[in-house]
C-alpha cells in the first residue's frame, strides 16, 4: 500500500480558509457542503452494493466534522487553510476476485504502513476480521512543503470483495510550521475517530449483503446506530469547546 504523501494535496477536495483569504462561504456553509459531499459518496457506495438506507444523520456528521477539522479561532488574522477528502474504491464479484493491480495486501504491523514514506509518522494502526473478510486501517501524518497532512487508508478483502476507504486532512498556517503542527495535533484524536467511523460505515455497507444472499437488515441497523453514537461523541467535543 502506497500513501504517496506528495500527491495528497491535489486530492483534497474542500478547503476552509482563514480571514486573509477571500471566501464566498462561511465556515458553516463550507461544513454543510462537505457533509453533502460525504453523503453523496456514501450514497454511491450504497448504490454499488444495493443499499438505499440508512444514512448517517447529516447534522451529527456536520458537527463531527467541525470537531475534527483544524481551524483557527474566528477573528484570527493569520493566513491558514485546511482541506478534507473522503473516497473509496470497491470490487465485488459473484465469483473469485482477480488479482489486484496494485498488489495490495492486508498489512500485519504498523511498520508496514509507512514503508514507502520514511518521514511519515504512524499515528494509528489496527487489523480486523469480519467472517472471511480481513483488513487493516493505517493512519499516518507527515509534512509536505510546510503543510501538515493526515491520511487514513482502510483496506478490506475477502474471497469475492475488496474495499479501500480513504480519508485525508491537510492544514497549514502560513509561515508558521510549529503552529501548523500544533493545530493538526490538537485535532488528532478527533480525526482518527472520524476516519475510523466513516471507514467502518463504508465497511458495514460493503459487508451487509454477501453475494447472492439477503443481508441481515436488523444487524446492519444496530451497527449503524452504534456508528451514529460514535459520531455524536466526536461532535460533543466540538459542542464543548470554548
Amino acid at each position: 500500500m502506497k500513501f504517496r504523501i506528495a500527491g495528497v494535496l491535489a486530492a483534497l477536495t474542500l478547503s476552509f480558509s482563514g480571514a486573509a483569504a477571500a471566501q464566498d462561504q462561511t465556515p458553516e456553509q463550507e461544513l454543510a457542503a462537505t457533509t453533502a459531499l460525504l453523503m453523496q459518496k456514501l450514497n454511491l457506495l450504497g448504490e454499488a452494493v444495493g443499499i438505499e438506507e440508512p444514512m448517517l444523520p447529516a447534522d451529527i456528521l456536520t458537527s463531527a466534522l467541525a470537531a475534527a477539522l483544524p481551524m483557527l479561532p474566528a477573528g484570527d488574522a493569520r493566513d491558514w487553510n485546511s482541506s478534507f477528502s473522503f473516497d473509496f474504491k470497491t470490487d465485488v464479484t459473484t465469483g473469485t476476485l482477480e488479482a489486484d493491480e496494485e498488489g495490495r495486501t492486508v498489512l500485519t504491523d504498523a511498520r508496514s504502513c509507512a514503508a514507502d514514506e520514511a518521514a511519515a509518522e504512524v499515528v494509528h494502526f489496527t487489523r480486523f476480521t469480519r467472517g472471511e473478510v480481513r483488513g487493516h486501517r493505517c493512519i499516518i501524518a507527515a509534512d509536505s512543503n510546510g503543510v501538515r497532512v493526515l491520511q487514513s487508508q482502510t483496506f478490506a478483502q475477502g474471497p469475492d470483495r475488496r474495499l479501500t476507504a480513504y480519508y485525508g486532512v491537510a492544514t497549514v498556517v502560513e509561515g508558521d510550521p510549529a503552529e501548523t503542527r500544533r493545530l493538526m495535533d490538537e485535532h488528532l484524536d478527533q480525526n482518527v475517530a472520524l476516519a475510523g467511523t466513516l471507514a467502518d460505515y463504508a465497511l458495514e455497507m460493503f459487508l451487509s449483503r454477501q453475494a447472492g444472499e439477503t443481508r441481515n437488515e436488523k444487524a446492519f441497523a444496530v451497527r449503524v446506530e452504534r456508528l451514529t453514537e460514535r459520531l455524536a461523541e466526536i461532535a460533543a467535543v466540538f459542542e464543548a469547546a470554548p
